[in-house]
């Protein structure tokens, strides 16, 4: 049973296993064919969204108020010990 992902990899593969190309010849266009494949994944994980301000400025305030819930718990242990 033959597996192939890619049409033109698997092309190149068997011209290379029947004479037809070289050594040089198949790893030069089985190179460029693996290039494009990388480019073209590559494309839609560029774009990272960003954060809104809205969220970054939550997140900044809920960790302050955990710091501060913490230090007050501290403070209110030494007391008591």
């Amino acid at each position: 049973m033959k597996i192939s992902l890619n049409r033109k990899i698997s092309e190149l593969n068997d011209d290379f296993h029947n004479g037809d190309l070289s050594l040089t010849d198949y790893r030069v266009k089985r190179r460029k064919e693996l290039e494009a494949l990388n480019d073209s994944s590559e494309s839609p994980t560029k774009q990272k969204p960003s954060l809104s301000k809205g969220v970054v400025k939550r997140v900044v305030f809920g960790t302050c108020c955990a710091v501060a819930l913490l230090f007050v718990t501290v403070m209110i242990a030494k007391l008591l010990m």
